[in-house]
């Protein structure tokens, strides 16, 4: 067993290999998507902001990896309109913090705070934004989109402004939350599809029975994106595998010619028929009239006896 730990968020790719032995052949591992999102980390309450401890001349570069990634990766379906794909969610790490913490309660209040324990000399307060929690991108999702008419499989993670925004509704969008079915180191599988009826999403167990479907109607001139909500990826890893893409069936035409041909044919076998008919008619009117014609009289000459 190979342990891993996963020094940033992002996107990697992971597959083994082995060179064999005298009596079997090396071979290589098919290739797993693996997408890290960020670690969790110690907020301390201050009397009118949030803060964390770090250094203060690289304090910029010690936030942006507690957001996370936006953008994992996006892959282009084409016209294609059915896909189908496996995943499982795995945890990643743990709670991040170089600085202890307590939680206590203000007197004559109801109200915490976390208050920092022994404190490393190197390390300062860092004040986050008002509206940092709200702009993590920790909310991990499948996004199956439409541009104009070719549609791509996009692997993004969306804040809670995001989300807020999608969940109180949009035309554009259908949204599918597929997290409250989902459990750690377990295999899942999606398919999805697009008709003229409007997108169906499908989740489904290892063993294949469905857990979950979901039929989003929509206008096909309007319709941007589908997204499928899959788990909150603070301190997980979701695991890709498997994608499968088919192509649409177009439906099956007469070509119009083909039905052109037809009745060229047909009439050209009438017009035969009738030819032969009237041939044979006419024959047999030329042998009833030769046998039936009264015959003529051969003159005799020389005397009567």
């Amino acid at each position: 067993m190979v342990t891993w730990n996963f020094t940033a968020t992002g996107t990697y790719y992971i597959t083994t290999s082995w060179s064999g032995t005298s009596d079997y052949a090396g071979a290589d591992s098919e290739t797993l998507t693996v997408f890290v999102g960020p670690d969790s980390f110690v907020q301390f309450n201050g009397p009118y902001y949030n803060y964390i401890f770090g250094q203060v001349s690289i304090a910029n570069y010690e936030l942006l990896p507690l957001q996370g990634d936006n953008d994992f990766l996006s892959i282009p379906l084409g016209t294609a309109v059915s896909f189908s794909f496996d995943f499982t969610v795995l945890q990643a790490g743990q709670t991040v913090s170089n600085v202890q913490s307590e939680t206590i309660k203000i007197p004559g209040t109801t109200r915490t705070e976390t208050l920092p324990v022994d404190v490393p000399s190197d390390l300062q307060p860092l004040m986050l934004p008002d509206d940092f929690n709200q702009t993590v991108n920790n909310q991990f999702c499948f996004v199956l989109q439409n541009n104009d008419g070719n549609y791509s499989l996009n692997v993004n993670s969306l804040n809670s402004d995001e989300m807020s925004s999608i969940v109180q509704g949009s035309e554009c969008t259908a949204f599918v939350n597929a997290s409250q079915n989902i459990e750690e180191n377990v295999w899942y599988s999606v398919t999805e599809s697009v008709s003229d009826n409007g997108i169906t999403a499908s989740l489904y167990s290892t063993n294949g029975t469905l857990i979950q479907s979901t039929v989003a109607p929509y206008n096909a001139a309007n319709m941007i994106e589908t997204i499928m909500l899959i788990t909150n990826n603070i301190d997980r890893a979701v695991v890709f595998n498997d994608l499968t893409v088919k192509a649409p069936i177009a439906p099956t035409q007469t070509p119009e010619s083909k039905e052109k041909t037809t009745n060229e044919n047909g009439l050209l076998l009438l017009y035969v028929s009738l030819t032969i008919i009237l041939v044979a008619t006419s024959t047999v009117a030329l042998v009833y009239f030769k046998k039936h014609k009264p015959k003529t009289q051969r003159k005799i000459e020389g005397p009567i006896a």
